[in-house]
């Protein structure tokens, strides 16, 4: 497994949605596969732990450093697998 995931062109609307609807989708659809795994599987912990509330921050969490990511990807820059923004 390398440490960097090589530039590619990735759909911005794709990472928000996904990463909205089934968080952490958007992450393994940008090729951060073990970080979009945790935070699938934080999800329902996070849920359970704080009521619910606690997973609205996640979310918002992970759109914004998906697309902040993708926007690295798509102009060129190589990303690490558990970088964020």
């Amino acid at each position: 497994m390398t440490d960097q995931i090589a530039p590619k062109q990735v759909s911005l609307l794709l990472v928000v949605l996904l990463n909205t609807f089934l968080l952490g989708f958007g992450h393994i659809y940008l090729g951060q596969t073990i970080k979009g795994i945790v935070l699938f599987i934080a999800t329902p912990i996070l849920a359970f732990a704080t009521c619910g509330i606690g997973v609205i921050f996640l979310v918002l969490f992970a759109v914004f450093d998906g697309v902040l990511l993708a926007r690295r990807l798509n102009s060129g820059e190589a990303i690490g697998n558990w970088q964020c923004f």
